[in-house]
């Protein structure tokens, strides 16, 4: 079954969103499922495949994936945009960081 993010959709009508969700869920589990049956890849998902714990169950893996995906989702499309239009609104900061490049880190200067 392919795995598609569609399902997550932050721009549906927020009365849809928690339908897409609930569509969504069942296909992380089955994707879950499916990964269980081969070799460890050495991923995010292998990682959560293998710990086990008495309280956790594959239900709870199911939602920490979901969780990581709509994480993924919103940070870079909310979060990552931030900076850019934070500085095509604010020219002063916008200025500040173009004259000096030691304000950004990991930047040069």
């Amino acid at each position: 079954m392919p795995f598609r993010l569609n399902a997550f959709s932050f721009v549906a009508p927020p009365e849809q969103r928690a339908g897409n969700f609930q569509r969504g869920r069942p296909r992380i589990d089955a994707y879950l499922r499916s990964r269980r049956e081969l070799s460890p890849r050495g991923d995010i998902v292998a990682a959560l495949l293998a710990f086990e714990h008495p309280d956790y169950s594959c239900d709870d893996a199911v939602g920490t994936l979901c969780k990581l995906t709509l994480g993924g989702i919103g940070t870079t499309g909310y979060a990552f945009p931030g900076g850019p239009h934070h500085r095509a609104a604010h020219d002063q900061d916008r200025r500040r960081l173009a004259a000096d490049a030691s304000l950004i880190p990991g930047g040069a200067g």
